[in-house]
């Protein structure tokens, strides 16, 4: 229907049509019985009648009075007509405008003209019909057109509230969320924005969900991961800087009762469930994180024995080792057989073990426990009792004392003397550990040697196979 019409002028109009030709129709009328009066003689041609005749010489003119009558009614009831006409059509094009549609698009025009006041009232009328309260298309558009609106007039709450009404009825709008989190974020009202990431997160939709991915905050770590212990651990968490960190270690969930992070959280024995998430400056909250911890105590781990080789013959000491002892523990050994205790002898560096069979029993000891025993039966047989470098201090402090050479191993003629190791030879079923002489830069034709069993020193003469023994004393 066009704007200019104007229902009230036209049906006017029309009214005025129907009694202008009704009131035509009776002046016809009575223009037809006029002219039948026009054969009718003139005062001076008429011819009366006997005075005393009574017949009624007006029955054939025109009832003028009737024909006046008969025209009122016409127009009477052509005026009925009009206005009943008129009442009913108006009332038709009235109800016209009581509707969804026409306050819809009269609030779409007042917005294209900037008018948001108008537009307010019209998109408000408009909700408030049956169709409003729908969750069409239609309808979502044009609450978000209000929503436009509200934003232009600065009324913020019934920003806030429209968008909130879209998402009531369309959960998953997508711009409804992006408008909702310009509205919370202007205002730094950061709870309510934590809120709407919560319900954006539930939707499970991946667009709505990316809208916030600039403001979630990365999920939490904990160190040491989640496992099974032998051992008391201490659990640190760590988030993006400026997050809090809540927690619970009793399997609740931590945004209904939790403490803050603030120091390592110190686990036992048992199995410990650790929840948490981190919550950032916008109050937007992660994910919440589940780690389990099994710690059994089960004692210190066995301990290690060396050498290997239990059946040793050297001329060297045999040097025992203990490994795998965890910080914090202490180990115990015995060398008889019989089971260490606290009491027994504590290892702290290794040890030397004597000719002949031993055997090397060791525990270690925690704050849980003690450790399974190691044991091991060692049969040693020494080829010598002193080492090399022992043999040659005996050659050395002999020559000495016999004045051979000063302590500066210097000689009666002022020169240098040396000794080179040369082999370990038996003479005389003697295990002699044999150098070579050297006076100057001279090597000798002759050699010093000692025991390597009773550490007495000789002078070795002879060549391969022949030598011979020569005391220094």
């Amino acid at each position: 229907m066009r704007d200019d019409f104007d229902l009230e002028e036209e049906l006017a109009k029309s009214i005025a049509s129907i009694v202008d030709e009704e009131t035509a129709d009776a002046h016809a009328y009575v223009n037809k019985n006029t002219s039948e009066t026009d054969d009718i003689p003139d005062e001076e041609e008429k011819i009366y009648d006997d005075p005393d005749d009574d017949s009624d010489d007006d029955s054939d003119k025109p009832d003028k009075k009737k024909i006046i009558i008969i025209v009122a009614s016409v127009v009477v009831a052509v005026l009925i007509i009009g206005i009943t006409a008129f009442l009913v059509v108006r009332a038709a094009f009235n109800k016209s405008k009581d509707n969804y549609g026409y306050y819809n698009e009269l609030g779409y025009k007042a917005y294209d003209d900037k008018d948001y006041d108008t537009a307010i009232s019209d998109f408000e009328k408009a909700l408030t019909y049956d169709e409003g309260k729908g969750d069409s298309d239609t309808n979502i558009n044009m609450m978000l057109y209000l929503f436009e609106c509200y934003k232009n007039t600065s009324q913020d709450d019934k920003a806030e509230e429209i968008l909130l009404d879209v998402l009531d009825r369309d959960s998953d709008n997508k711009n409804a969320y992006y408008n909702l989190m310009s509205v919370y974020l202007n205002g730094k009202d950061y709870t309510k924005l934590g809120d709407l990431y919560e319900q954006a997160a539930a939707t499970e939709d991946d667009d709505i969900i990316a809208l916030f991915k600039k403001y979630v905050p990365q999920d939490p770590v904990a160190t040491p991961d989640e496992g099974s212990y032998s051992d008391d651990q201490k659990v640190f968490l760590s988030a993006d800087n400026g997050c809090k960190i809540y927690y619970t270690i009793d399997g609740s969930d931590p945004k209904d009762n939790a403490q803050v992070f603030s120091n390592r959280i110190e686990l036992k024995e048992g199995q410990t469930t650790v929840k948490f998430y981190a919550v950032n400056d916008y109050g937007i909250k992660s994910d919440v994180i589940t780690k389990t911890y099994n710690i059994q105590y089960s004692g210190p781990a066995t301990p290690e024995i060396t050498p290997s080789d239990t059946t040793i013959s050297q001329s060297s000491k045999v040097m025992v080792t203990v490994t795998g002892i965890a910080s914090g523990s202490k180990a115990y050994y015995t060398l008889d057989g019989t089971a260490p205790t606290t009491d027994s002898t504590e290892y702290s560096k290794p040890f030397e073990l004597p000719a002949g069979t031993t055997v090397v029993t060791v525990m270690v000891v925690d704050g849980h426990g003690k450790s399974t025993m190691a044991s091991k039966t060692y049969k040693v047989t020494y080829e010598s009792k002193y080492t090399q470098t022992e043999a040659e201090d005996f050659i050395w402090s002999a020559l000495i004392d016999k004045k051979i050479v000063n302590k500066k191993h210097i000689d009666k003629d002022d020169n240098e003397c040396s000794m080179d190791y040369y082999s370990l030879k038996t003479v005389d079923d003697k295990q002699i550990y044999m150098f070579y002489y050297n006076i100057g830069h001279d090597a000798q034709d002759y050699w010093y040697g000692a025991d390597a069993n009773t550490g007495d020193v000789y002078k070795v003469t002879g060549s391969k196979g022949s030598y011979k023994l020569s005391s220094v004393k």
